[in-house]
């Protein structure tokens, strides 16, 4: 039995990425048996596993979901962040509004539970703010719990969430409802909520495939990171911070997340407490970066590994043909990238930097590759996965390992690792020379090619 619930917990991993040690199984048992119950399930262990990565994953993972997050909240729950976006939040959402841009403030609440947190700080901005309107701000908040969206969609409350409310903000923006209160009208026209798995969905800045991009001005997320293993955690802050504007913020709990995985933002204290705000370097810094400073003939021998034929029905994706080459491509305050270009001097400078790869062995690259060209998938994911975990600019490594995600039937993944793939490689010049063998213009070739033999 412990066999058996160990897969299952790896699967939950792969698909959830939530973490369960090996004392939690007794609780992961109860969770089953309670979910297969709402499903009308025998209780067995082998249909969770099975289910997770069938066709019907999506409904598995929304009804464990509700047994294995803890929907805990209240309505301006920690007391520091709520001052942060009085003091800081609201200056920034007035400033936008004085330059008269159509350009709303954009903030996401990821993980928000049942809603509490992206309402209060609907509240906190129209208090403050006489003029605002919901076309000025925009909140998303999200969620892996669906009856949790439900709740916060509902906007009904009971007396526990107000207990650091004031009877002034209760009286003002909620309407008693005998024991509860709901939110009124025009707070909720604030707040769209949404279903969002962190671990397997598309992030909203990732969809390069698609219209309606976005990225935001701030982003919350507070108190999911205990759930998930450092694989995950490393891959989730990444991708928050590739949403984020240039000049955006992100907020987490104080003491949730180690300063490893917290390398894409600058830490800045605000009353003993800490916030992030992105880091972004000017273009002379970036092309220095980029400039190889160890052996040139490092990749001279590797070759990139074709995938398996994947049957059409699996992935449906195409790459615009236009991909604007000699263009570097600059993330502001809007949906979508400004071309801005280059001038002559900074194209010379990009055209010949190399990137630099001195943080990871080579040899667990070629370890990676060796895994693959024995068939043993699982050791060449896990290797990839720890490339990638301490260099996500390892551009061939995500580019294996979108190949060996689809060999395993794993194509949201393998979906979402391809469109970060191509983000990166987007921002770059095509005659980059990523080594001596590729340019990032041929990987652009090789990964177009894949696209277009799924």
């Amino acid at each position: 039995m412990n066999e058996s619930l160990n897969r299952l917990a790896e699967s939950i991993l792969s698909v959830m990425g939530i973490y369960i040690a090996n004392d939690r199984f007794e609780h992961l048992e109860k969770v089953i048996a309670q979910a297969s119950k709402e499903l009308g399930l025998d209780n067995d262990v082998q249909t969770w596993i099975s289910g997770l990565s069938g066709k019907e994953s999506d409904l598995y993972v929304k009804t464990l979901a509700k047994y294995l997050t803890i929907g805990e909240t209240y309505f301006f729950r920690e007391e520091e962040t709520m001052q942060f976006i009085r003091e800081i939040i609201v200056e920034e959402v007035q400033n936008r509004i004085k330059t008269k841009t159509n350009l709303p403030y954009k903030i996401w609440c990821a993980a928000c539970s049942t809603g509490e947190e992206p309402y209060s700080i609907a509240v906190i901005l129209h208090s403050a703010i006489k003029e605002l309107t919901n076309d000025k701000v925009k909140i998303l908040g999200t969620d892996i719990n669906p009856s949790e969206i439900e709740s916060a969609k509902r906007g009904i409350y009971r007396e526990w969430s107000f207990r650091t409310t004031t009877d002034d903000i209760k009286n003002q923006y909620f309407i008693r409802l005998g024991k509860e209160y709901a939110v009124n009208d025009e707070i909720k026209s604030f707040v769209t909520f949404n279903y969002h798995n962190l671990k397997s969905d598309t992030f909203p800045c990732q969809n390069i495939f698609f219209s309606g991009k976005e990225y935001f001005d701030l982003i919350i997320c507070r108190n999911v990171f205990i759930y998930f293993d450092k694989i995950t955690i490393a891959s989730t802050v990444q991708k928050l911070s590739e949403c984020l504007a240039d000049t955006g913020w992100f907020i987490t709990s104080q003491t949730e997340l180690n300063e490893e995985y917290l390398k894409y933002f600058k830490k800045l204290n605000f009353k003993k407490s800490y916030f992030y705000k992105k880091c972004t370097l000017p273009f002379s810094d970036i092309s220095k970066s980029l400039v190889l400073k160890s052996d040139e003939n490092r990749f001279n021998t590797l070759k990139i590994s074709k995938s398996s034929h994947v049957s059409d029905d699996i992935i449906s994706i195409k790459r615009p043909s236009d991909w604007k080459k000699n263009r570097l491509y600059s993330r502001s305050n809007s949906d979508h990238f400004n071309d801005t270009e280059m001038t002559e001097n900074q194209n010379l400078q990009i055209s010949t930097a190399r990137v630099d790869y001195t943080i990871m062995k080579q040899d667990l690259y070629l370890d990676a590759l060796k895994y693959g060209e024995k068939g043993d998938l699982e050791k060449k994911e896990k290797t990839l996965e720890e490339i990638l975990l301490h260099q996500p600019e390892h551009f061939l490594a995500r580019y294996e390992y979108v190949n060996c995600l689809l060999k395993k039937n794993k194509v949201s993944e393998a979906r979402s690792q391809l469109e970060i793939l191509f983000e990166k490689l987007d921002k770059l010049s095509d005659n980059l020379q990523i080594d001596e063998w590729i340019t990032v213009g041929s990987l652009k070739f090789l990964c177009n090619d894949l696209i277009t033999k799924l």
